[in-house]
């Protein structure tokens, strides 16, 4: 199976799905579950709330264009 855009940046910054989770969960006070973060990662298009994409660019610390660059191609 083809790895995702957003898997494949994650692979960049040297964070499996694990640690992303991790960081994720951290870095937003446990606002979204592991199976939302691991949707976000393994689906080829997602469909976000602005306020969830504000949230997770933020802590991702990536503009709200590239965001949507990764969840959707």
């Amino acid at each position: 199976m083809a790895k995702t855009k957003f898997a494949q940046y994650l692979e960049e910054r040297g964070l499996n799905q694990t640690q992303f989770i991790k960081l994720i969960e951290e870095k937003t006070n446990k606002r979204f579950s592991k199976a939302t973060i691991s949707n976000y990662v393994n689906a080829k298009h997602c469909n976000i709330l602005m306020e969830n994409a504000m949230v997770l660019a933020i802590a991702l610390d990536i503009t709200l264009d590239d965001l949507n660059s990764l969840l959707n191609y």
